[in-house]
């Protein structure tokens, strides 16, 4: 479970690029789909997460034609990790102490614990003003062109589709002769 202040930027990075749907905080995608590789640093180590590990199958037949992402958000503000984590390690809680400790199993398919300094960029995204700045200009400019067309072009030259209007041309008879 992903702590709910860090929810949105988490599966917003998580499942960018990925086609999925989202029922009730739980997330679906088509087994098919090749999920990145995820990295979680705890206590100054980083922890790989397999790309092919975060997808569970669900389907009745169990014939991987529909996954979930094993990533829920949840209400409280604290991760909550399990098999997705830990799998490839004996994992040693000592509630008493506050440890957890790693210990990779023999038949490890991803990478030892990689002890790190804590990365000083933030989960969530910076916000690009000028990006901002240079969509607000296309904007603008789209809607003046728009404005100037309507008042220039169809208010002074457009005359309408002759043969819609060609019944209106014909000359009506005169009322004397």
């Amino acid at each position: 479970m992903v702590p709910s202040s860090l929810s949105q930027a988490f599966f917003g990075r998580l499942l960018e690029g990925v086609e999925y749907v989202e029922t009730n905080g739980v997330f679906y995608a088509n087994c098919a789909f090749e999920m990145k590789d995820l990295w979680i640093m705890l206590d100054k180590n980083w922890i790989q997460i397999r790309g092919q590990d975060l997808l569970t199958d669900i389907s009745p037949a169990q014939d991987n034609t529909l996954c979930i992402i094993n990533f829920v958000p949840s209400v409280d503000d604290f991760w909550v990790f399990g098999n997705t984590i830990y799998k490839d390690f004996y994992v040693y809680h000592n509630p008493e102490t506050g440890v957890l400790g790693w210990v990779p199993t023999a038949q490890r398919f991803k990478s030892p614990l990689i002890k790190a300094a804590i990365p000083d960029a933030s989960l969530e995204p910076s916000y690009d003003l000028q990006q901002a700045y240079l969509k607000l200009g296309i904007m603008a400019g789209i809607w003046a062109f728009t404005v100037a067309t309507a008042m220039f072009v169809f208010t002074t030259s457009f005359s309408g589709v002759s043969f819609l209007n060609a019944a209106s041309r014909k000359q009506k008879p005169d009322a004397h002769s």
